[in-house]
């Protein structure tokens, strides 16, 4: 239950939104989990679980998601038990309840959600950079 508990949090936290319904994964979706009802990680939890079936783009997908999942639970999880266990899952709040203990929480989740807001920083560096370049490319054509 706890562990369930913490992935349902963590997906909250890691949305794969971009993956289902209507991503790369979306016709795994169709064919694997149906049946499952969205929300609370129970479609990502379902194509965790036929991860073996699954088309090679959703799988790569998958698995770096959960490699995510995984990683953020490691470095932050003690700490999300310890000060959000009653927080609701879901439009942010989880981040909020971090946010709000942050001078409560361990060095180990601090580092790990520095990296991770640094590395997302350089993401969004680089994605404008390519658009730049894609937009300059188109106009000399």
């Amino acid at each position: 239950m706890k562990n369930q508990f913490l992935t349902i949090l963590l997906i909250s936290i890691f949305p794969v939104y971009s993956l289902i319904p209507n991503g790369i994964c979306k016709n795994d979706r169709e064919k694997f989990c149906k049946d499952v009802k969205p929300g609370e990680g129970r479609v990502f939890e379902c194509l965790v679980n036929n991860l073996d079936q699954l088309s090679d783009p959703c799988k790569s997908k998958i698995q770096k998601k959960k490699a995510e999942l995984d990683l953020f639970k490691e470095n932050c999880g003690s700490d999300i038990e310890k000060f959000c266990p009653n927080t609701p899952i879901g439009k942010g709040r989880i981040q909020s309840c971090l946010a709000k203990n942050k001078d409560q929480l361990s060095s180990k989740c601090i580092n790990y959600l520095e990296i991770k807001k640094e590395n997302k920083k350089k993401k969004k560096e680089e994605y404008k950079k390519l658009k730049e370049l894609e937009k300059e490319f188109k106009e000399e054509q």
